[in-house]
């Protein structure tokens, strides 16, 4: 039985080499949140929460939605050529033009977004600044990706964590911590990171730059998809904040948001999973089913029997920890945190589906799925918001996730008969599909 455990522990050295420098970023960047909640008020964390929610729309609906298809088809061209220069080169232009549209998108409806946050217009300037900080974040970290070089993207991505850490506790020293130095954090983290960035990338694998009308338009196809998708996953993820704006205070949207921070953390944790194993299955999924079958029944179980037993401890923790260490005006997240973790178990297991369909660039239904989750969440957080209050939003989320599942599901039992888990229950059954 040792020897058993110890061989597999050897065959996932990397994959939790990578999980936990990946980990140790992306709970730096959860840890500012979290700790803003001992110094600021609800309301002035709704104000954040706000802004912050602005900036992720954007940067998912811009930016976000063409870094899938860019993952895929740079492994795919790395496969073939041994370079990504077309790859690239078509992503330079969606990273330029996702910035140019946000900027123009912020100067048309400066009052509408100033009045929806609750800002000035410094504060929406730096808004603007933190956004250009996130998008190019996102490009660089999905560069290592598309190189396959999942290290230096795990490393990038804890330097920038561990730089905007440091960046709010200067401000906190120098007792300048508003909503404009939060909003600077972003993008100064960005440049503070881009040496290590220069150093780490092999150019002679971008060079030379070329544009392809045919291939650009192939990647613009499978993006457009994901544009829609993009949106509809963010409006998932922060469109509760629409329907709380309408119906609660700035504070009990403070409040929400502080559970809610927790769970994306969670959520950012298990997209490590889709991160990791990407390149791979992209390369695979055409000539070789059996790597993907390795990949969703070897693979899988493992993995989501250890991320489900820590979401577990963290049920049982997690609300004793609040209690005795945050400001009484949070405690009232806990019914949402204790909710939010139970979705977040059905996330861990829908990645690997999620992971699948990027690589076979089953996009129509991926997206088509994504928005009908939101249009179902937003449709709940409307019926139960008003009579549950934040519980309500909670409790809609919950429901539109598992929808999400059952759909994912029934579509791999029609499409992938040999990849869904009813074949996984038929082969450990021994019974015949």
């Amino acid at each position: 039985m040792g020897n058993i455990i110890m061989r597999q522990l050897k065959q996932g050295r990397k994959f939790f080499a990578y999980t936990l420098l990946k980990s140790l970023g992306t709970g730096l960047e959860m840890v500012i949140p979290l700790g803003l909640a001992f110094i600021i008020s609800p309301e002035t964390f709704g104000v954040y929460s706000l802004g912050k929610m602005v900036i992720f729309l954007f940067a998912s609906i811009f930016i976000y939605s063409s870094l899938g298809p860019f993952v895929v088809f740079a492994n795919q061209e790395m496969a073939k050529s041994g370079k990504i220069n077309r790859s690239f080169s078509n992503q330079l232009i969606f990273t330029g033009t996702s910035v140019v549209l946000f900027l123009l998108v912020t100067l048309i409806f400066r009052n509408q977004l100033s009045a929806f946050i609750g800002i000035g217009n410094q504060e929406l300037l730096w808004l603007c600044f933190a956004f250009v900080g996130v998008t190019f974040k996102f490009f660089l970290s999905y560069l290592f990706l598309a190189l396959n070089n999942k290290r230096k993207d795990s490393l990038f991505n804890l330097l920038y964590g561990v730089i905007s850490v440091l960046a709010v506790l200067y401000f906190f020293g120098i007792h300048n911590l508003t909503i404009k130095t939060l909003f600077s954090v972003y993008f100064i983290a960005m440049v503070l990171s881009l040496p290590f960035y220069i150093r780490s990338i092999n150019f002679s694998l971008l060079r030379p730059w070329k544009i392809e009308k045919k291939y650009f338009l192939e990647m613009f196809a499978y993006a457009r998809w994901q544009f829609f998708g993009a949106a509809a996953l963010y409006l998932i993820n922060w469109g509760d904040n629409i329907v709380l704006k309408s119906y609660t205070s700035i504070g009990d949207i403070g409040v929400y948001n502080f559970g809610y921070q927790i769970f994306k953390g969670i959520a950012s944790l298990i997209l490590i999973i889709n991160a990791y194993y990407l390149p791979v299955v992209s390369q695979q999924i055409v000539g070789d089913r059996e790597t993907v079958k390795k990949f969703l029944f070897n693979k899988r179980p493992k993995i989501f029997l250890l991320g489900a037993s820590l979401l577990c401890m963290l049920l049982a923790l997690l609300p004793i920890a609040i209690n005795n260490i945050f400001p009484s005006s949070y405690h009232g997240a806990i019914p949402v945190i204790e909710i939010l973790l139970l979705v977040a178990v059905l996330e861990l297991y829908n990645i690997f589906y999620a992971t699948v369909l990027t690589a076979t660039k089953d996009y129509k239904f991926t997206q088509m799925t994504s928005m009908f989750q939101v249009t179902l969440n937003i449709a709940l957080d409307i019926i139960l918001v008003p009579v549950f209050g934040i519980l309500g939003a909670a409790i809609g989320t919950a429901i539109a996730y598992l929808a999400r599942n059952i759909a994912y599901e029934v579509y791999f039992v029609v499409k992938y008969k040999d990849l869904s888990l009813i074949s996984v229950i038929h082969k450990y059954a021994g019974t015949p599909r």
